[in-house]
């Protein structure tokens, strides 16, 4: 997933002419499978991958004692963009990949950098400023490895298993009497071309849209988190959804409201976890409380999203 984007350089092609070179540095570990072919380096399936939507990218290892070198230094002088992986923390006493990434970032100094961690980020305390642009996946194999590349390339739409299918948004379902006084429709509105249209969570019952909601997170420059504050007044940990609608009149709705809004909520509840979130703040209910009071649920509290 993208965890953040600070430097407005995903999808990579924005930034990118068809001459520019990317540099992708990669630590020399063991391989995943073992069992493969072990001369093969693990990551030159994302080289691959990168190589496949920009043809332009060196691939250069780096390793725990070489570190990043003056080798390393000249490939990021004549890069573009620089794409660089670590693989997990370090271990007994090993020099940590991020002290090598931040390394890099310095030599790359206005040049963008991509940091892909094949590990969990979220728990860290990492600064914007060192990292501004994070690609996070659980691990190297070769599917997570396209996986990144196709995050870095801005065609990655993640769909939560066994919960309501996501897709984009950029018009308001016709069906839908959206409260004009509320500016609903301007929240969701402001996200189209941004990454954070990701944000938008939609329900379908077959083809047709039933239920909607908008997530932010405290600090992740949505535009969305900035003219709500009130998740991130009670915890850097509190995630929030608001403009949430669901259809009331939708003949071809075979589920209960009540279902599609627990559905709804799962979701939000999941994605908001995997982005290191532990509480849920809602507000902007179409309908007000009758539904949560249905639910037996607070308006503003769901259960902590590792509960």
């Amino acid at each position: 997933m993208l965890l953040r984007d600070r430097q407005d350089c995903v999808p990579l092609r924005n930034i990118l002419a068809e001459d520019d070179i990317i540099v992708l540095l990669t630590p020399v570990v063991v391989p995943y499978n073992r069992h493969a072919e072990n001369d093969r380096d693990p990551f030159e399936p994302l080289g691959r991958a990168i190589a496949s939507r920009h043809a332009l990218i060196r691939h250069v290892p780096y390793t725990k004692r070489g570190g990043i070198n003056k080798i390393h230094s000249e490939f990021i002088r004549r890069a573009k963009a620089v794409v660089f992986v670590v693989s997990g923390p370090p271990v007994d006493g090993d020099v940590s990949q991020l002290e090598m990434a931040e390394t890099a970032r310095t030599l790359a100094n206005e040049r963008p950098q991509i940091l892909v961690a094949c590990c969990e980020l979220q728990a860290q305390d990492i600064p914007d400023e060192k990292f501004p642009t994070i690609v996070q996946i659980a691990g190297y194999t070769p599917s997570e490895l396209e996986t990144a590349a196709s995050i870095m390339f801005g065609e990655y739409r993640p769909q939560p298993i066994n919960a309501v299918p996501v897709q984009n948004l950029v018009i308001a379902p016709r069906h839908w009497p959206v409260e004009g006084n509320m500016g609903w429709y301007d929240q969701y509105a402001r996200l189209d071309g941004t990454p954070h249209i990701e944000d938008v969570i939609i329900g379908l019952e077959g083809e047709t849209i039933v239920a909607i909601a908008l997530t932010y997170i405290p600090n992740s420059g949505s535009p969305i988190d900035e003219d709500l504050p009130w998740a991130k007044t009670i915890g850097m940990d509190v995630g929030g959804v608001t403009c949430i609608c669901i259809t009331d009149d939708n003949r071809e709705m075979v589920n209960s409201r009540d279902s599609v809004m627990i559905r709804l909520l799962d979701t939000c509840v999941k994605m908001l976890a995997e982005r290191g979130m532990r509480q849920m703040f809602i507000d902007a209910v179409k309908g007000g409380n009758a539904g949560f009071q249905s639910l037996g649920k607070d308006k503003r509290w769901l259960p902590s999203a590792t509960d």
